[in-house]
């Protein structure tokens, strides 16, 4: 059963920092590239609610990876899936905002 996506306000400001970075420092083909990765990711978690690890005991947070470097953290819950955040698996895993 397909699930509803929505995302939260810091999830958007996530995507809105991850795009800005690319645009200007790589070419289009990359920003294209990982849309296109995270329309794979979303649709497939539409249809999978549960792929991702569980990030917290109760597994109502998971994460997937979506490239190397950054993981989507979302929230799964009856027939909605709300994405937290992206997080730069580069940093310090103490500073999620999640």
């Amino acid at each position: 059963m397909v699930k509803r996506i929505n995302w939260t306000l810091n999830a958007r400001e996530d995507l809105r920092s991850v795009l800005q970075y690319l645009q200007q420092d790589w070419p289009i083909e990359t920003t294209l590239g990982f849309l296109q990765k995270l329309t794979d990711k979303l649709s497939m978690l539409q249809q999978f609610p549960e792929l991702g690890r569980g990030y917290t005991e109760s597994d109502s947070i998971r994460s997937l990876v979506l490239i190397k470097q950054i993981s989507i953290y979302y929230l799964y819950k009856e027939e909605q899936i709300t994405v937290l955040g992206l997080f730069d698996t580069r940093q310090n895993p103490n500073i999620k905002k999640f």
